[in-house]
């Protein structure tokens, strides 16, 4: 099927949204996306090694893009990779602490 022809009118159909109605749509979708996350953390077991994966990375990733200058003495591809998302960071920080901490004991029965 062709879409030439109708996927500007289509556009043109989304332009008369009022911007407080794609507001309140964009926050409802990003609060119910947070919510499905924390409700996936608080699911699984928090232990100590957990709970300090999770919240450094968040903590670094929230931190870093809030705090301007703090990669400046780095070389500019890291500001660039790093300095703009904070879930490049935090996602690469969870991965990474998640290969250095050591794993919980297992017990058995």
């Amino acid at each position: 099927m062709y879409f030439g022809k109708s996927l500007p009118k289509f556009a043109s159909l989304l332009t008369t949204i009022p911007q407080s109605v794609i507001g309140g749509a964009t926050i409802s979708v990003f609060a119910m996306i947070t919510m499905t996350g924390i409700k996936m953390i608080s699911s699984t077991n928090l232990t100590p090694r957990n709970t300090a994966v999770v919240g450094l990375s968040v903590a670094l990733g929230v931190g870093v893009t809030q705090v301007p200058g703090c990669l400046a003495q780095f070389p500019a591809w890291v500001a660039t990779v790093f300095g703009s998302s904070s879930v490049v960071i935090a996602t690469i920080m969870a991965i990474f602490l998640n290969l250095i901490l050591p794993k919980d004991e297992v017990t058995t029965k």
